[in-house]
């Protein structure tokens, strides 16, 4: 016969044992037992990062207790008193589920080849943004090979268009000059403003004459280039028409080309890719361009002016310009997209062009120019000389071969004192971009805006690696963890990119308050977006130097971001924008769960662990019926956090920083040049994600 089972009080039923209901993201990985606060016992025990961002199956999840350590503080240092008080404030303290800003249904993305890819992976935000990067309307399934993945233009009748009065033409050929390219200057202007002139005067003409096609061309896209320009706000749809048109006559142009290949068909064609950049066209620009290089390397561009040859100087200068633009343009677009560069070092002997103006540039003889302080040929000649560097950053750290972390950082090395040697040669320029950039002319003010953007880029492209290199390596391979001068090396190198970030984003955000940011300002457009990765980044990676103020660097990069946005078009940062919101909510989330930990009262280990005991108690208790844990079966049910201390077998792995499984696939092979392309392309948004295979990477 059953007997009435008696009723027994909270105070005389015996000891439990306590079960966690959710284990932090670090054990749940490791299969280890949790104490299912935060930061849990094992996570305080190693001193790292205890984070619950995996989402919770087991119905409602439950509520967490948060606990704030002392790391400092020995274990007798606080009275018994205080320490009792302590625990139990800090056994009464439930922090609620916070709501998702995503929904379910975007937290929890099926990844690569299926599998499911959590949302503290690094790669969420990545699988979150290929999703909407398709959605757009640029990603247009009937679009061209050549042209899948940009901003569409307008099509046009090119049998037919209305050219601009001639007035409006000289006009927007001097915007061209003193605003559109202040450092890529590749053409003479007095025979292009006497090309202007016969192209007004002959466009009625039936018969033209050998390389008219590619004169006429050239003057049109340049056109083209000015109308991008435009301050008329009431008419920016009309010029954006006009400006597609201008082009889409100067396509025509070229293609009824005849004859031999001239040095006005690879000006002509270079003009057009730099155009197709200025409209986000970023691969029919690498197409347009890769029949271009071809013919500058079809004529020689690439070589130095052998004997016998013209003696037409302008035409000699022209032909360096030319070159030293086109092997510009080489550079930014294999950074750009990740892809191997059409120009080789070892094939070039070109020499710089000469620091002359075209004013005092005639074609028989070189004008004394009157005493000057600064040409206007000095900065383009700058800007290639910090292309030859980037182009050794590009091979060395860019390359199929992956550097290793010492490799990395004499490479960081050789090529920052580059970039030094670089900017002390024009720092007197340079350094008026903080002081009086506003008085000078154009085009030295956009001279100086444009290469303190670019020598703040190249240090990003030098740097940058380190940095996934340096979280992956050193924070866990045992061969680095004692090494101090590693981590030294990690620190300045990481430091000297955040500055440069800062300095791009501060310029931007100048540019945006200004008003003097457009939407064909590509350029500007990538070096922010570089930069804004690598500070968001780099949030997610605090622990390389947790002196930097990462709150105000998160500011200032979302002011940046906001700015940028509201200023350009939404075809042209519409890339850019979708990835770089999900890295900012993912570096907000990071910085808002690090300091979370940090509330009022920091407790020792010693006290930590019995506020976690009391805690534990208070919360079994106070469930009616508890969740089952979110671990394993195999990990079993725990005692007091007391005993975990001293029982709970754990691999001694170095300060794991927070996202390392997600990041670590950037550090170890896809790279930044993977993600780069990802961003910029079209082209490849499936075939990239083979790189994230499991069988490759740990997720």
């Amino acid at each position: 016969m059953q007997q009435a089972s008696t009723p027994i009080s909270k105070r005389n039923r015996p000891k439990e044992r306590t079960r966690a209901t959710r284990a932090c993201d670090r054990c749940k990985t490791k299969k280890a037992r949790c104490s299912g606060t935060q930061p849990c016992v094992v996570c305080i025990r190693h001193k790292v990062s205890c984070e619950y961002n995996a989402v919770y199956r087991r119905g409602r999840a439950p509520s967490i207790v948060q606990i704030c350590i002392d790391e400092s503080s020995p274990a007798t240092a606080s009275p018994a008193t205080h320490r009792d008080e302590i625990s139990a404030q800090a056994g009464s303290r439930y922090v609620d589920p916070v709501p998702s800003s995503r929904n379910s249904e975007e937290r929890e993305v099926a990844g690569v080849d299926g599998q499911y890819i959590g949302p503290s992976s690094g790669l969420t935000f990545l699988v979150r943004a290929q999703k909407r990067l398709r959605e757009t309307a640029s990603l247009r399934r009937e679009a061209s090979i050549f042209t899948f993945g940009d901003a569409p233009l307008p099509n046009f009748d090119t049998s037919f268009f209305e050219i601009p009065l001639h007035a409006e033409a000289v006009s927007l050929m001097k915007t061209y000059f003193d605003f559109a390219f202040p450092t890529h200057r590749f053409l003479h202007r007095p025979t292009v403003e006497g090309w202007l002139d016969d192209f007004y005067n002959r466009r009625k003409q039936v018969n033209v004459p050998p390389g008219t096609r590619e004169r006429n061309s050239l003057v049109l896209i340049m056109l083209a280039h000015a109308k991008l320009y435009s301050k008329n706000d009431s008419e920016d749809d009309m010029d954006g028409v006009s400006s597609a048109s201008l082009f889409a006559a100067s396509e025509h142009q070229l293609k009824l080309e005849t004859g031999e290949v001239r040095l006005t068909s690879v000006q002509a064609r270079l003009a057009q890719s730099f155009y197709l950049l200025m409209r986000s066209r970023i691969n029919q620009s690498w197409n347009v361009f890769g029949i271009t290089a071809r013919l500058a390397l079809a004529i020689g561009l690439h070589r130095r002016k052998r004997s016998g040859s013209t003696n037409n100087l302008v035409e000699t200068e022209c032909r360096k310009r030319t070159f030293w633009a086109a092997y510009s343009l080489d550079n930014y677009l294999g950074a750009a997209l990740g892809r191997p560069r059409a120009f080789h070092d070892e094939d070039i002997d070109q020499e710089l062009p000469h620091c002359i103006d075209d004013i005092d540039l005639q074609p028989g003889q070189v004008h004394e120019p009157p005493l000057r302080l600064h040409g206007i040929m000095l900065a383009p000649i700058c800007h290639i000389k910090l292309s030859k560097i980037i182009s050794g950053i590009l091979r060395d750290q860019y390359g199929i071969h992956r550097l290793d972390f010492e490799e990395q950082a004499a490479a960081c090395k050789r090529y920052s004192s580059k970039l030094r040697e670089w900017r002390t040669e024009i720092a007197g320029f340079l350094d008026a971009q903080w002081t009086n950039v506003a008085l000078l002319m154009p085009p030295y003010s956009r001279q100086c805006t444009v290469l303190n953007l670019a020598h703040a880029h190249a240090i990003i492209l030098t740097c940058r690696p380190i940095l996934l290199i340096g979280s992956s390596k050193i924070m866990h391979q045992e061969d680095h963890l004692g090494s101090e001068e590693s981590r030294a090396k990690l620190q300045e190198h990481v430091g000297t990119m955040l500055e440069a970030a800062r300095t791009i984003l501060k310029i931007v955000i100048h540019l945006c308050e200004d008003k003097k940011m457009f939407g064909a300002f590509w350029f500007t457009q990538y070096y922010a977006f570089c930069s804004l990765t690598v500070v968001y980044v780099s949030i997610m990676q605090r622990q390389v130097d947790p002196q930097q103020d990462w709150r105000a660097m998160l500011h200032q990069a979302e002011k940046c971001q906001k700015l940028l946005a509201a200023a350009v078009p939404s075809g042209s940062f519409e890339r850019y924008r979708i990835v770089l919101e999900e890295l900012r909510r993912e570096a907000a989330r990071a910085l808002d769960n690090h300091e979370s930990l940090q509330v009022p009262g920091p407790l020792s280990r010693d006290e930590a662990s019995k506020a976690i005991s009391s805690a534990l108690q208070r919360q079994h208790y106070s469930q009616t019926e508890p969740n089952e844990s979110d671990m394993t079966s195999g990990a079993g049910n725990l005692n007091t956090p007391a005993d975990l201390c001293g029982t709970i077998p754990i691999l001694d792995a170095p300060n794991h920083p927070p996202y390392d499984d997600g990041w670590q696939f950037l550090g170890d092979a896809a790279g930044w040049s993977d993600f780069d392309s990802l961003v910029n392309s079209g082209f490849g948004y499936e075939s990239t994600w083979d790189l994230l295979s499991p069988n490759q990477y740990t997720m």
